[in-house]
């Protein structure tokens, strides 16, 4: 995927985390051959992992919760 989810699907994915009691969502890339910047690439799916947690945070105010960050910044878990 070359560009993250939009702000809209943020907003949903936000949402629909809290109803699961397990919620991960990662970006990972896997031998294949890539014809764009990876780097950039990255740079915009650790900002809308960041951007995800956030709202996923406003949305737990009152509820218990766990949420981690991978070390790369690629992905996001959450228990509930």
């Amino acid at each position: 995927m070359r560009v993250p989810p939009d702000d809209t699907s943020c907003q949903i994915i936000a949402e629909t985390a809290p109803i699961v009691s397990d919620f991960a969502f990662c970006f990972r890339c896997f031998n294949y051959e890539i014809d764009y910047d990876i780097d950039t690439v990255y740079t915009k799916h650790c900002l809308f992992i960041e951007q995800l947690q956030n709202r996923i945070l406003n949305l737990l105010l009152n509820r218990q919760h766990y949420i981690g960050i991978e070390e790369d910044g690629h992905g996001i878990i959450t228990w509930f």
